[in-house]
């Protein structure tokens, strides 16, 4: 398996779990919305720190531009998530909110596909990447659990 693949799956599981989310918004009872955004949430800041903590230093020696860039993006979601946290709580979130966030991330992945991952398919240490996969495997495990 390769950088991008695995990567690949979890934005794909977010983005659908967000696309439900924003689906369900405007009828579904407020205690599952939150239950099922807590899930994301979970999941959106692991991939998030995974990355950070795997890829970034590597790449960063060679790309510091864009890995400034994706830095940023990564703080503006964690913010993103921690508003719509509150909204949710607050009863106040709508369809627009999961929508607006999931065209966001839909963007952000595309860029991190063209680069990051690009890269570290063909440069970074297999030990490198074996370390990553163990990581988000041993998250997603954690939340599966979590979701029963």
């Amino acid at each position: 398996m390769n950088v991008r693949e695995s990567l690949g799956r979890d934005h794909a599981a977010i983005d659908r779990r967000l696309s439900d989310l924003a689906n369900a918004a405007d009828g579904a009872d407020l205690p599952t919305i939150l239950r099922v955004f807590r899930e994301v949430d979970r999941g959106l800041r692991a991939h998030i720190d995974g990355e950070e903590h795997y890829l970034f230093g590597d790449f960063e020696k060679h790309h510091p531009n864009e890995i400034r860039e994706l830095r940023q993006e990564h703080d503006r979601f964690r913010r993103s998530l921690d508003e719509l946290m509150i909204r949710t709580e607050l009863h106040t979130v709508r369809k627009e909110d999961f929508e607006r966030l999931v065209s966001e991330l839909r963007a952000h992945a595309d860029k991190e596909n063209k680069t990051l991952y690009r890269w570290a398919d063909e440069t970074s240490h297999r030990g490198r990447r074996d370390a990553l996969f163990a990581f988000l495997e041993e998250r997603r495990m954690e939340l599966r659990r979590k979701g029963q």
